[in-house]
């Protein structure tokens, strides 16, 4: 898999949702461009609030769909998501 992922297959976990958000983040930050370093720093901010916001609503609705893991139907369409997420890059999930 690219990038040293660290996804265990068959089983997505918060892990996974927080690595993925993660690496959105950093990308985030990347892109950031101020006048100022209090305007960047703000913006920072503004983007650590967006980016945890989406992390527990993340892992909110992935345990709400699989019950905790134990629907497995479920924990597989999350799986997979999460292996095409990585395998493209590290793109980011979709907003829950």
């Amino acid at each position: 898999m690219p990038h040293g992922t660290w996804v265990v297959l068959g089983k997505a976990t918060n892990w996974d949702i927080a690595g993925l958000t993660a690496h959105e983040y950093h990308r985030a930050l990347e892109s950031l461009r101020a006048s100022s370093e209090d305007d960047l720093a703000q913006l920072a901010a503004d983007a650590l609030q967006r980016i945890q916001t989406k992390v527990d609503g993340l892992q909110e609705k992935n345990d709400w769909e699989t019950n905790h893991s134990r629907n497995a139907a479920a924990q597989t369409q999350w799986a997979t998501l999460i292996r095409n997420c990585i395998a493209n890059g590290n793109q980011a999930l979709p907003d829950p």
